[in-house]
């Protein structure tokens, strides 16, 4: 693809120098329609350039990938990878997955009520687009071990109705490591995103081994695209407690702007996102209506984003965010590295 980069809520995205956003679209409805030969899956993805190549084992119900002191494993029926054990300790409570829905704050709620919602705030209309009721199902699969790489696609469905395709490009390398490139492709009638990103969440083993966190990026408050004039970018490390703002009601929090690496503890994450960690995660942070009504889980759930929505913030009882801090695009690309700690 001949592309270039262009700039989009102070994230890159790319997109096609020779057909413009009308040919993205046609991808778009082409991708939505009979013919499910999206575009830029045929992109080749260049080996690895490691010292060992890693090894592919086929088994009944996936592959183990192993390379240095990382063993990962990729699930069949989901495409995900279900497991990343670093030294023999397993990482992950469950697979990796597409992240999309932030648990809602309260400048998405607005002037809703119980019983009168407002049709207008984020929060209604991420509910009727179907975001928090959507399943996910794989659609393809393709390991190609000789490259290290694995191409997975999936579909999201809300009352029968694709509204969500994303094509995640993994390769594998012989550190360890995985980088991840994730596309996203959003049905029109779709309101703007809350978020485009990834979620990992970590066992009770490593989660209990967490004492502080450390990143290169703005800090060290959270900090929103929106709201972030007075974080600085720098190096920051803070103890778990402190990566939760407890509001008292509560909604997603904690979020770190403009990042280049994070560190937890047996592994690190590269690339150019947002994050934030938790021990509670975006489904049980929208349904507390209190404080008190959070319950610790023993894991850890990181949020990487590579796209985020804005909070607002000009008074509580509208949908404020400017419109240059909406993701408002329906087609978004980005990654990410996971590599084991050094």
């Amino acid at each position: 693809i001949n592309a270039i980069r262009g700039k989009h809520c102070g994230r890159s995205v790319e997109f096609n120098r020779n057909t413009g956003s009308r040919q993205i679209k046609g991808w778009r409805n082409r991708l939505f329609g009979d013919d499910i030969q999206c575009v830029l899956r045929d992109q080749a993805i260049a080996p690895s350039k490691a010292v060992e190549h890693p090894k592919f084992v086929e088994t009944d119900t996936g592959w183990l990938i192993t390379a240095a002191n990382s063993e990962w494993r990729l699930d069949k029926s989901t495409g995900n990878v279900s497991q990343w054990a670093i030294d023999g300790i397993d990482q992950l409570a469950a697979p990796i997955a597409g992240s999309f829905v932030r648990a809602p704050l309260d400048n998405d709620i607005g002037v809703s009520q119980a019983d009168f919602p407002d049709p207008n705030a984020w929060q209604v209309r991420w509910d009727e687009a179907g975001l928090w009721s959507m399943q996910c199902e794989l659609e393809s699969l393709e390991v190609d071990a000789p490259s290290a790489s694995v191409v997975s696609q999936h579909r999201y469905l809300y009352d029968e109705q694709v509204i969500i395709k994303e094509i995640c490009r993994m390769r594998f390398s012989g550190d360890g490591g995985l980088h991840i490139e994730q596309e996203t492709f959003l049905d029109d009638a779709l309101p703007p995103m809350p978020r485009i990103g990834l979620v990992l969440e970590l066992s009770e083993a490593v989660s209990s081994s967490i004492d502080a966190i450390s990143w290169k990026g703005r800090g060290p408050h959270e900090n929103y695209p929106d709201r972030k004039r007075s974080a600085q970018l720098g190096s920051w490390c803070l103890p778990i407690a402190d990566m939760h703002t407890p509001y008292i009601f509560p909604s997603d929090n904690g979020l770190r702007s403009d990042c280049r690496r994070l560190e937890l503890n047996q592994f690190a994450v590269n690339g150019d996102f947002h994050f934030s960690v938790s021990p509670y995660g975006q489904n049980q942070l929208r349904q507390a209506r209190h404080s008190y009504e959070l319950t610790d889980n023993k894991r850890l759930f990181v949020y990487l984003d590579g796209f985020h929505m804005g909070v607002g913030g000009d008074d509580s009882w509208t949908p404020s965010v400017k419109p240059a801090f909406q993701l408002t695009e329906k087609y978004y690309r980005w990654s990410v590295t996971l590599e084991p700690g050094r």
